[in-house]
């Protein structure tokens, strides 16, 4: 892939998505065309393009080549631990009636699932503690997946088996989400930078890790502050650990490292 293919590539890739991919990020890219052209059987990256420019649904398909991500169950720890050591017990003092928190986005939903059994762990032992998880992504293939809940015993590996038996369901050699987690998540297809964002219900708590890489500068604020304005005044938001916000004008303050609240 030479560079004047690339351009053309990221082009359509930011005007359609939002999602910029950079010259650092060429080889990335460049395999993730590469499967999904062997897989259609064409020839060349041209033959591609054409096809890209007259067929909408074959870009979904490449938004879900480009989106999808390495992820898993409980990644960074440290904020889980910080659900349950700050978020759902400032929750219980104040009695609120039910928190609602968003994973955006949430990928095959490992991360959405991680929370809600975080949070179903804390009502076990905290009556009149409710919760709602909403994920929201652009790539179809990972909301399909996100929705059915089932995964391979090594998805679920690292685990505590009694969490384990708790909230997961074994069908044959697989693992589905149980009911009491399932019955506490919606999903829903949305684009965090082109969508309109007015119609989401306020949230508590916002989940947005390992996203931003993808934007520029410019971009990271425009979705940071979209998706402040349904974030509750005092509500949290969560970026990756590896990721900062340094230099963004946005209304969060930061309350420990990759944790911030809106002010």
């Amino acid at each position: 892939m030479n560079y004047f293919i690339f351009k053309q590539f990221s082009r359509i890739i930011h005007e359609s998505f939002g999602i910029h991919y950079g010259i650092k990020k060429k080889i990335v890219l460049k395999n993730r065309i590469d499967k999904r052209i062997k897989e259609l059987g064409l020839e060349s990256y041209s033959t591609y393009l054409e096809l890209l420019n007259d067929n909408k649904s074959e870009l979904q398909k490449l938004a879900d080549k480009i989106t999808t991500n390495t992820t898993y169950f409980f990644r960074e720890p440290e904020h889980f631990e910080f659900l349950r050591r700050k978020v759902f017990t400032q929750i219980m003092k104040e009695k609120w009636s039910t928190i609602r928190i968003w994973s955006a986005p949430c990928s095959t939903g490992q991360e959405l699932y991680s929370i809600a059994i975080e949070a179903a762990l804390f009502k076990e032992k905290n009556k009149g503690f409710n919760f709602k998880v909403y994920g929201s992504d652009l790539s179809e293939s990972a909301l399909s997946t996100a929705r059915r809940g089932i995964y391979i015993l090594d998805d679920i590996s690292k685990i505590k088996m009694k969490v384990r038996n708790s909230f997961f369901e074994q069908v044959e050699e697989q693992f589905k989400v149980g009911y009491k987690i399932r019955e506490n998540t919606v999903f829903y297809k949305l684009n965090l930078l082109e969508d309109d964002l007015s119609t989401q219900t306020k949230f508590d708590v916002i989940f947005c890790r390992n996203m931003l890489m993808y934007f520029k500068k410019s971009e990271q604020e425009i979705i940071i502050n979209k998706l402040c304005e349904r974030l509750v005044t005092g509500g949290y938001f969560i970026i990756s650990r590896n990721e900062s916000i340094f230099g963004l004008n946005t209304p969060l303050k930061s309350v420990e490292h990759s944790v911030f609240i809106k002010e």
